[in-house]
């Protein structure tokens, strides 16, 4: 009799953890790979698949753009090879999933190049939000992300040098394709900025968080 209570109390523990873990499981991404190697190109591609139909449309939108273009670019003989490497980080804030792709590209000449595309999906409605958006939240967001950012930025020496300042100063002027890029975290708004965007291409890229209480920004 007790061998029969132990046997139907394991089975309720191994059912409910079963169930535990389906649920977590179905929120959570699971992770793909695309790995392609000849003697002209080599690509590796990681990127996450979630239950949501739309966010994965735009997901794939991003890798096949980067895909198009070294499959599509001729092969130049003057180059060993061609190549593209793809990662992404993942942020979760409420109902939001922000996700961040780091591409690079080598289609030939003095270095490859470097892309940050980043995506911030509404799991509660379905949706996609952008800086478009909190410009409606707030019509002085821009301003206020120029004005924190240029403040957190030359507090780095090297940025603070006059020959980077300018383009650092244009860079984080109050428009919206200067601050496109970015990611809902449970700390705050990071804000990524591209290679050749704030400072030379040798500096690479460089991104921020400010906190919501600094931007006055209720998501």
């Amino acid at each position: 009799m007790k061998k029969n209570i132990l046997f139907i109390i394991s089975l309720f523990i191994f059912f409910t953890l079963l169930i535990i873990y389906f649920i977590i499981s179905i929120n959570n991404s699971r992770v793909k790979f695309v790995n392609e190697k000849d003697n002209e190109l080599e690509i590796s591609i990681k990127y996450p698949s979630f239950k949501y139909r739309k966010l994965n449309k735009r997901i794939k939108y991003i890798i096949n753009k980067y895909s198009r273009e070294i499959k599509n670019t001729p092969f130049d003989d003057n180059y060993h090879i061609y190549t593209l490497y793809i990662d992404y980080k993942e942020y979760k804030y409420k109902d939001y999933i922000s996700l961040v792709f780091y591409s690079e590209l080598f289609l030939g000449g003095a270095h490859p190049n470097h892309y940050i595309d980043t995506v911030i999906y509404n799991t509660k409605n379905n949706s996609f939000i952008n800086i478009n958006d909190l410009i409606n939240i707030d019509k002085n967001i821009l301003i206020k992300l120029s004005n924190i950012s240029r403040e957190e930025l030359l507090r780095n020496k090297v940025l603070s040098n006059s020959d980077v300042k300018e383009m650092l100063m244009d860079g984080t002027s109050p428009k919206t394709d200067n601050f496109k890029r970015l990611a809902l975290t449970d700390e705050g708004i990071i804000i990524f900025f591209e290679r050749y965007q704030i400072a030379p291409y040798y500096f690479g890229d460089y991104n921020i968080l400010i906190p919501y209480s600094k931007l006055n920004l209720n998501i």
